[in-house]
């Protein structure tokens, strides 16, 4: 999706980013958080250096070094095995998901169509199956491992029967659900935000409703294995009129729930919460704030399409996203990532992960585990701030983090771009016979279009 000239003349965002999407449509919310975890303080000058605080939960303190300028605990090398290069044959066209099942992974990409592909560590694209074959006839679609196999999800048609489509193939892209219509999921706007598979086989599906005024709410559906929406749809929160859209992500819990985080904010104004919720979408705890109090030209988001934002991490919960400061009439502004680390008990501390630098956008943060090593990976590129079709230079960034410490436990690879940005990249691990193959996914940024590309790493153990 790409955002209008006057809204890119707004943003400062890189332009083909759909992170300024999620910080555009992500408006008011009713869940107000009644914990926070770390207070995030920092001037309104964009200065982050007392961005750490004092955790209000614990009474402790969070180390202001961000994480990366810390003493590291090297455990791993990674290097990158393959640039980042778009795909054979196709002239536009978005990255969506890409799953791995054992060592192979599967790619969803949208061009005219919705297809599910295998795609090889070296890039080849192999055998594929088409979702939707009627030509722009859905948005919004991801994807998610499930019982060896993958469920896709995506919105099919617009108005007020916008219908949420679901459907399930094996590792040999064989349907084992045809596509079909979730039922009674439909609204006259309708997106999917995660999904997390169930202990039953079927998916636990976080998604926005909207009316045709635009006002939405964060939903909970089940659905079961064979595609049958199980009871009624439970409201997590309200978020206001922003016709759908919205940034969420969410993990398994114990005993059967679910850790969620979630953007809600007026334009501009994001903020981060988080919350644990039973399988029946009954709050643990009240919702907390895990970014800074939005204003004075902050927001917090992670991104619009779906990834992997919350990652179990022992007993406890990380939460990647970013923090942008920006000042529209002075051009200056800046967006970093943080790393929230929420336990058991629900004591949460908020962790910079890079120093700030002005003009530079940290954006698209996603987590993975790899051995006992928490994996981090995000772009980095301009700020662009008066832009009507302009070329995105994000290149892409990985660390390993020990998550005792949460320090460095490997030094940051990166994958240049080359003429065209990487953004909103995914990721899936590859076992290898020594350490773990990642092959990464994204979509470049070419003026008003974009292009599916893949790339890949390599992390190895020491010693």
């Amino acid at each position: 999706m790409r955002l209008p000239v006057l809204a890119l003349l707004l943003l400062p965002l890189a332009c083909g980013d759909d992170a300024a999407e999620s910080d555009d449509t992500a408006t008011a919310s009713t869940a107000t958080a009644t914990s926070t975890a770390t207070d995030a303080t920092g001037s309104s000058s964009g200065d982050d250096s007392t961005t750490a605080g004092a955790d209000t939960t614990t009474g402790g303190a969070v180390d202001p070094t961000p994480i990366l300028e810390r003493p590291p605990a090297p455990s791993h090398t990674c290097t990158e095995t393959r640039t980042m290069t778009r795909a054979d044959g196709v002239i536009f066209g978005r990255t969506e998901g890409l799953i791995a099942i054992d060592d192979q992974a599967f790619a969803l990409r949208s061009t005219e169509t919705l297809a599910l592909a295998e795609i090889d560590l070296d890039g080849t694209i192999g055998a594929e199956v088409v979702l939707e074959a009627e030509e722009f006839a859905f948005r919004s679609p991801s994807a998610v491992a499930v019982d060896g196999g993958i469920a896709t999800i995506w919105t099919y048609g617009a108005g007020a029967e916008a219908q949420l489509r679901y459907a399930v193939h094996d590792a040999a892209l064989a349907p084992v659900v045809a596509p079909r219509d979730l039922e009674g999921l439909t609204a006259a706007y309708i997106t999917t935000a995660a999904a997390v598979p169930t202990a039953t086989g079927g998916l636990a599906i976080f998604f926005g409703e909207a009316n045709a005024g635009g006002d939405t709410r964060l939903r909970l559906a089940h659905v079961d294995a064979e595609g049958a929406v199980v009871g009624a749809p439970v409201d997590l929160a309200e978020l206001g009129p922003n016709f759908g859209a919205l940034a969420a992500s969410a993990a398994p819990a114990p005993d059967g729930g679910y850790a969620v985080a979630y953007v809600a904010g007026q334009l501009g104004q994001g903020e981060v919460s988080f919350v644990v919720i039973d399988a029946d979408g009954t709050p643990r705890a009240a919702p907390q704030r895990l970014s800074r109090p939005a204003g004075d030209g902050w927001s917090a988001d992670f991104g619009f399409v779906p990834r992997t934002n919350v990652l179990p991490v022992g007993d406890a919960w990380w939460v990647a996203f970013t923090e942008t400061w920006a000042d529209q009439e002075a051009m200056q502004g800046h967006v970093v990532v943080r790393l929230a680390v929420v336990d058991a008990d629900g004591h949460a501390e908020a962790h910079l992960l890079q120093a700030p630098v002005e003009g530079r956008n940290n954006l698209w943060p996603s987590l993975f585990a790899l051995d006992d090593r928490v994996g981090v990976m995000w772009t980095t590129g301009s700020i662009i701030w008066i832009c009507g079709g302009c070329i995105a230079d994000n290149d892409l960034n990985l660390v390993l983090l020990d998550p005792d410490a949460i320090v460095p436990a490997s030094e940051v690879v990166t994958q240049l771009h080359d003429t065209n940005g990487i953004v909103a990249p995914l990721l899936a691990p590859l076992p290898a016979a020594t350490g773990t193959d990642l092959l990464t996914a994204s979509s470049l940024d070419l003026h008003a279009v974009s292009l599916p590309a893949s790339g890949s790493l390599h992390c190895e153990p020491n010693g």
